[in-house]
């Protein structure tokens, strides 16, 4: 006796394409987070450089105009800027919260972005 199996390739086909295109769509909305808070402290470092020859409040308005142009949450423009004399270096730290709202999945990450600079 002969099975049919038309059509199951098809389905195993369109199946493996579904798990696939979700898999993508989470990838893509988790990966956006990530990358804005790795470019945060890609920032972050720069400011901590420049640092040397800028003074307080022009590096705060340069880091919440780079945290604008990122598009991270208001609250992480709230930079909190250290500098120590001995030795000298400076530290930058700030804290915000994503949320993360897809099917299935409500989740609200907590960063907590910080650098420290030898001067």
């Amino acid at each position: 006796m002969v099975k049919r199996t038309r059509g199951s390739s098809t389905m195993g086909c369109l199946f493996s394409m579904l798990v696939m295109g979700v898999m993508l769509y989470y990838g893509v909305t988790f990966g956006r987070v990530w990358l804005r808070y790795w470019q945060l402290i890609d920032r972050m470092k720069n400011a901590a450089i420049f640092a040397i020859s800028q003074k307080g409040p022009e590096t705060l308005r340069r880091l919440q105009a780079d945290a604008d142009e990122i598009g991270v949450p208001a609250e992480a423009q709230q930079f909190n800027i250290q500098r120590v004399t001995a030795p000298p270096s400076i530290t930058i730290t700030t804290m915000y919260h994503e949320t993360i709202d897809l099917p299935l999945v409500h989740k609200t990450l907590t960063f907590r972005p910080s650098v420290t600079q030898r001067l």
